[in-house]
């Protein structure tokens, strides 16, 4: 499997960041975790979108964010995420 990510580009009031992941495989409820998510403090985590089945933010001990998408996973498949072109400024943390 290959995921191609684009990095985050301004569309509107949000930033999107596709993905498309090359693989011959077929999975029900796949997960994968995007590291390094824009956050800003006082973000909120349904300020967040995404095209996957199902979407959660996760952070570490370090206070860095992340996304983890489920979906099912099927050739060529394709998703996309955003946050609010307001946290262009936060880290990316």
């Amino acid at each position: 499997m290959e995921v191609q990510r684009t990095g985050w580009v301004r569309e509107g009031d949000r930033l999107v960041q596709r993905l498309r992941i090359k693989t011959d495989a077929t999975v029900p409820d796949y997960a994968i975790v995007i590291w390094g998510i824009p956050w800003r403090p006082g973000a909120r985590a349904v300020d967040v979108r995404s095209t996957a089945t199902r979407h959660q933010v996760a952070y570490n001990r370090k206070g860095e964010r992340h996304l983890v998408l489920t979906f099912d996973l099927k050739p060529n498949a394709e998703l996309e995420l955003s946050v609010p072109v307001a946290w262009a400024g936060a880290t990316m943390r």
